[in-house]
């Protein structure tokens, strides 16, 4: 990465970690109001992450170009006339809570019986990750909620930040490598000087092992992960005749979230059996 490239990396690790400290110092009644935000029907736990985000980016860059699903009538009219990647400017690709659909119930659950009490305490006062494995699927490293950042310079991508919200595990993707740093307390201000030359010298490098390394079988290498969660998506990869048995005998996962989905090839999936 270049310079400047570098730098901005550094604002959005801090700003991914800043939308995870908010929504850890919200509590279960603030993520879970409807609040008039982007489209006027935002969940808090969607908008306390996009406004931390927003924000954090706009205080380095106010013309950095920012695109969520809630994009704005003033970023509608910035949106790049030329189709040319080349002439297009610095955009960061941003999806603030990914996996809205199930973190509400999660939230909903955790916080049934103290509404009132900060989110990020009460995932402390439980099993948290063993809590939304047995809601929803395991391991949470992958399937956990998250909130990430991807830069596209010129039509390709310069680095993604992608931090999991319940294990607190920052994955970031450039081109020295895969690293994940693990934060500490939510409440810890140390995780604010977080940035890039933290995570290169004190996290891990994440291995993508090829599948002749790891012994797998022939039946192991036609495992999938796609979404299925929604009518007709089931039908639709049917009908694409990729597999010539039913494919449900090999779909790893059927609603795997967004922006991690390529840590499904990482070390930190589990093949799993039957």
């Amino acid at each position: 990465m270049q310079g400047i490239e570098h730098t901005y990396c550094d604002i959005c690790i801090n700003a991914v970690i800043g939308a995870w400290r908010a929504l850890m110092e919200a509590t279960g009644t603030e993520t879970l109001r409807m609040i008039p935000y982007g489209k006027g029907d935002t969940l808090g736990l969607d908008a306390i992450t996009e406004i931390t985000i927003k924000g954090r980016l706009a205080q380095f860059d106010s013309h950095a170009f920012l695109i969520t699903e809630e994009l704005d009538e003033q970023s509608r009219r910035r949106w790049p006339s030329d189709s040319d990647p080349v002439k297009q400017p610095l955009m960061f690709f941003c999806d603030p809570t990914d996996r809205s659909n199930q973190l509400k119930p999660f939230f909903e659950s955790l916080s049934k019986e103290n509404p009132t009490a900060k989110i990020g305490d009460l995932m402390k006062a439980c099993d948290a990750r063993k809590k939304w494995e047995t809601m929803f699927e395991a391991p949470v490293t992958i399937t956990g909620p998250t909130s990430a950042i991807t830069c596209v310079r010129k039509g390709e991508i310069v680095f993604s930040v992608i931090l999991n919200l319940i294990t607190a595990s920052l994955c970031v993707v450039t081109d020295a490598g895969v690293y994940l740093y693990q934060l500490g307390d939510y409440s810890d201000r140390a995780s604010e000087n977080v940035n890039l030359d933290t995570v290169f010298r004190k996290g891990r490098i994440l291995h993508f092992h090829c599948a002749k390394d790891l012994k797998y079988t022939a039946d192991d290498c036609k495992r999938f992960v796609t979404f299925l969660g929604k009518s007709g998506y089931k039908e639709n990869f049917d009908e694409s005749k990729l597999f010539a048995e039913d494919s449900s005998i090999y779909l790893h996962h059927n609603q795997p979230p967004g922006p991690p989905r390529v840590l499904y090839l990482s070390e930190l999936q589990t093949l799993v059996s039957g």
